[in-house]
């Protein structure tokens, strides 16, 4: 060992070196000491390249029972079994340093007591994310969101989908039997909302658009960072992405990012928000959205609240409330008209009822549902418009006699939204309604009671 490189790196670490000229013994010292000093910072090295690596997607991988053998150019560091993680609390034991811990957006389900959610972040770097199940992973983990459908997909169809072998020359990717060409999209930080079914506006907006509370943080503070969505419900219009940035303040030119089925999503550094249960939504992230939107709607929405109150201008001035009774195309109600007319009449003097028909504008639905002191309606997705609702507002739901909940069972979905979001609330079961799906009749003197009885507690 040079004697310049000991007397400017070594000695000065061991004073004892400069009383006399180090020996054999001294010098084997120093030597394995500076060997096992270069190999872990050249491991350490190593892997920052294996993971940064991973995002070519050039790979290849083999298949296991239990994960994925990884033996691409990505990972070749990492060989052996990738295990999958299907809840926050594997991931929070297994896997620390990718969970963000969040303990008060915990919940867990009225009918499953032991189904608990943890709150929190999932920070994934190099990763990759597939649809429909939002299957994420890179090479050291594989991460499913326990949304709708999660438990339906086995570990083996969970590797089907992430062990494609990719072209190298581009032509065609495929993943699974059931998988047409892929897309690649390379992200720099993205946060992804999407979750099985997000395409329909219930699951979008009460499962999906809600996860923002989790990570307005992070949003707020990478003002570059991407939102992966379904588009359906949240994103088409497009004119609803500049409304929900203004609303929820993530700034005018956020990017929002269709999440597409026919797409391998590649991030440098994704965020997973807790999902949301499914037909379950995250009360706390439910009322943190709730009352951000809430408060901003007279500012970011006042041209068409003022449009609303021109119209209505005894709603405005506070002289009556405001009824809203939604009017649905399928499971609708075959005595609609009769209904509006009994709650027109009984509730003259001091409400206006008006008809929700759900062609409306994603402005026009949140103003309406924002002025309303009562909601009525089928059950049906219009009813996750009480998101946009006051807290002192009440929810009427009407359901037919046969529901969807595992079979044939009630879906209490709506009531758990309302009361999540304090909301007064009351589901009539009718005996109409023999199939899910159909229209069936509603007993109008039940809803015009129900509807009295809230109105009276309210005030």
């Amino acid at each position: 060992m040079p004697d310049d490189f000991i007397n400017k790196y070594v000695r000065p670490l061991h004073p004892g070196l400069h009383m006399r000229r180090p020996g054999k013994r001294d010098r084997l010292i120093m030597a394995i000491v500076l060997l096992l000093v270069m190999y872990y910072v050249l491991e350490a090295r190593q892997k920052t390249i294996f993971d940064g690596m991973a995002r070519t997607f050039d790979a290849k991988f083999d298949v296991v029972r239990k994960g994925a053998t990884f033996r691409d150019n990505s990972c070749t560091s990492n060989q052996g079994d990738v295990p999958i993680f299907r809840t926050e609390a594997e991931l929070m034991v297994n896997r620390p340093r990718h969970f963000h811990r969040m303990m008060d957006f915990d919940y867990a389900l009225e009918e499953e007591v032991f189904d608990r959610a943890l709150g929190g972040v999932v920070e994934l770097h190099d990763a990759y994310v597939l649809s429909p199940h939002q299957i994420a992973f890179n090479c050291d983990t594989i991460y499913i969101p326990r949304g709708c459908k999660a438990g339906a997909i086995s570990n083996d169809q969970i590797l089907s989908q992430i062990t494609p072998l990719m072209s190298r020359e581009g032509k065609r990717d495929t993943i699974g039997e059931s998988r047409t060409a892929l897309q690649v999209q390379e992200l720099d930080t993205a946060v992804i909302i999407a979750q099985f079914w997000g395409g329909a506006y219930y699951h979008a907006l009460i499962e999906d658009f809600p996860r923002l509370a989790f990570v307005l943080g992070i949003l707020q503070s990478n003002p570059q960072a991407t939102i992966l969505s379904y588009p359906q419900s949240l994103m088409r219009p497009t004119s609803r992405i500049q409304i929900w940035n203004k609303l929820l303040g993530l700034g005018d030119d956020r990017k929002w990012v269709p999440f597409e089925e026919n797409t391998v999503y590649s991030v440098k550094k994704l965020f997973i928000p807790t999902a949301t249960r499914c037909g379950r939504g995250q009360p706390k992230a439910l009322r943190l959205i709730r009352d951000r939107i809430f408060d901003k709607v007279p500012s970011v929405l006042g041209k068409t609240l003022e449009q609303f109150w021109a119209k209505y201008p005894q709603i405005r001035d506070a002289e009556k409330m405001l009824i809203v009774v939604q009017k649905r195309s399928s499971r609708s109600l075959l005595n609609h008209d009769k209904l509006v007319e009994a709650l027109a009449s009984e509730f003259a003097d001091r409400c206006t009822v008006v008809e929700f028909l759900g062609s409306e504008s994603m402005e026009e639905a949140i103003v309406m549902h924002h002025q309303a002191k009562v909601i009525v309606g089928p059950h049906g997705a219009g009813l996750s418009n009480s998101l946009f609702a006051r807290v002192d507002a009440a929810l009427v739901e009407i359901h037919p006699k046969v529901g969807n909940f595992n079979g044939t069972g009630v879906n209490r979905c709506h009531q758990w939204t309302a009361k999540s979001l304090g909301l007064e609330t009351r589901m009539l079961v009718q005996s109409s309604g023999q199939e899910f799906g159909c229209s069936f009749f509603v007993d109008v003197q039940s809803v015009v009671g129900t509807v009295h009885e809230l109105l009276d507690g309210l005030l």
